[in-house]
């Protein structure tokens, strides 16, 4: 029987934000609590519970961390948060596997790559043969050193986000077969060199849906593992912002390679469809005043109030 630790540090870092998320505003749940909270829901931890029962192994529950999306963390506040997710793991006498929940966007003030980082820590103290398989969100600005130092990533298929518990089953689906020794991951990443407004990351509509739908067609091949599909969050200036796409395969890269580049090029060859067209401030109050519609919301495209932005509703 393996030992299989689920945890996660979770935080979407809108860097144009000049308030940093400090420990205090951070949701932690530890041990035994996380299966009492999260066992029923439809998050991913809740998706790593329900595969491991079902697949007859009882879960090692360490550190769950959640906060709303809004300013960088705060580097006494990360450090403290991946402290208690090792003190965590090193209770467990034996362990085989992590099923790890990160977000892909989070931003530290020392760390631009703060997911990046969290995995480096893990790697310093456990190496890169441990089996670490992540879970990201749709919005995560993928780097290179999330796919280096992870044994596997698993991103959502979905925004709006209603397949996190799926993605969460999925991973321990896999992280199970590669204790079993029967796949080796390999994963490669591709990223168009492009950032996508939030009007065109809709997984229902153009040009996301198709995109998703020929990763989904990819993972029909055996050999492919995971078919991954990011949009990026586009408030956050770091090096990794954008879209990005991960193929997992079975111990080949050139087919990893292959079917990233691929689904890569179609996002990049809809480039010129994806301009905005939209109002200035002082058009939109015009328009909405002059509107037969009403109320009017005015919402302001570069500015997400669920990505960690203020925002007010005006109403005419």
């Amino acid at each position: 029987m393996h030992n299989i630790a689920i945890g996660g540090i979770m935080h979407e870092s809108n860097t144009f934000n000049n308030t940093l998320t400090d420990i205090d505003d951070f949701s932690c749940i530890l041990g035994d609590d996380i299966l009492s909270f999260w066992k029923d829901s439809h998050h991913e931890v809740g998706g790593f519970v329900h595969g491991l029962e079902v697949l007859g192994f009882s879960p090692y529950p360490t550190l769950m961390a959640a906060a709303t999306p809004a300013g960088p963390v705060s580097d006494s506040a990360f450090d403290t948060l991946t402290n208690m997710l090792i003190q965590q793991l090193k209770a467990i006498p034996i362990l085989d596997g992590l099923l790890l929940a990160l977000h892909g966007a989070m931003v530290v003030e020392s760390y631009p790559d703060g997911d990046g980082e969290v995995l480096r820590r893990l790697r310093e103290i456990y190496g890169q043969s441990f089996p670490i398989v992540v879970t990201l969100d749709h919005h995560a600005n993928v780097s290179q050193q999330m796919v280096e130092l992870s044994t596997a990533l698993i991103i959502y298929k979905t925004n709006p986000h209603i397949d996190q518990k799926q993605r969460g089953i999925q991973a321990t689906e896999l992280m199970i077969s590669i204790l079993k020794e029967e796949v080796s991951p390999t994963q490669i990443l591709a990223k168009p060199p492009m950032i996508l407004n939030i009007l065109y990351q809709n997984t229902s509509a153009e040009p996301m849906s198709s995109i998703i739908n020929f990763a989904n067609q990819m993972e029909n091949d055996d050999n492919v593992l995971v078919a991954n599909v990011a949009a990026g969050y586009p408030y956050a200036d770091v090096p990794e912002v954008g879209p990005s796409f991960v193929v997992v395969t079975n111990h080949d890269s050139h087919l990893a390679q292959l079917n990233a580049d691929k689904l890569s090029s179609i996002l990049w060859n809809t480039r010129d469809k994806l301009t905005l067209d939209l109002p200035d401030a002082a058009e939109a109050v015009q328009q909405a005043i002059h509107s037969n519609e009403q109320p009017v919301i005015l919402v302001e495209m570069g500015d997400n109030i669920g990505g960690g932005s203020p925002g007010i509703v005006l109403s005419f």
